[in-house]
C-alpha cells in the first residue's frame, strides 16, 4: 500500500500465477478514483495495463516493450477504440543506466520528456525546397 501526500493511497495486489495485477487508488474519504490492471509476461513485467476511473470504464491503455536484458524501450498509450495518445521511449547508456526518455505524441512530435533522451530526440527532418536553376 502507499500512502499520498493528498490522503489517498493506492493498494497493490499480484496474482503470479494469473500473470496479474492490480492497483487501486481510493481518495482520502475512501471513494474509487482509479484502477490499473496490468498483465504481466514470463519474467514477471508489466506487459499491458488498462486504467479504468471510478465508474469502471477503460480509459486508457498501455502497452510495454523490454530489451533482452529486461530494460524498459517503450511504452504506447492509447484510448480504447485504440487511436494511440503518446508513445514513451527510454533511453540507456553503454553501462545500462537509463538516462531519460521522450514522450512523443500520436503525430511523432516530441511533447515532453527528460534527461539525455530530449536532447538527443529532433523532429524529423523537413524536405528540402527544391531550387530553381
Amino acid at each position: 500500500m502507499s500512502m499520498h501526500p493528498d490522503g489517498s493511497r493506492t493498494v497493490y495486489n499480484f496474482d503470479p500465477p494469473q500473470h496479474k495485477a492490480v492497483a487501486t487508488t481510493t481518495d482520502a474519504d475512501g471513494k474509487l478514483r482509479e484502477t490499473i490492471r496490468y498483465e504481466l509476461d514470463d519474467a514477471g513485467r508489466f506487459s499491458s495495463a488498462e486504467i479504468s476511473g471510478p465508474d469502471n470504464r477503460i480509459r486508457l491503455r498501455s502497452r510495454y516493450k523490454y530489451d533482452d536484458a529486461g530494460r524498459i524501450l517503450e511504452e504506447t498509450q492509447s484510448v480504447p477504440d485504440g487511436t494511440l495518445q503518446h508513445k514513451i521511449v527510454y533511453n540507456y547508456d553503454s553501462s545500462g543506466k537509463q538516462t531519460g526518455y521522450s514522450i512523443f505524441d500520436a503525430s511523432g512530435k516530441i511533447v515532453g520528456g527528460k534527461g539525455a533522451a530530449v536532447v538527443r530526440a529532433s523532429p524529423s527532418p523537413k524536405p528540402r525546397e527544391k531550387t530553381r536553376r
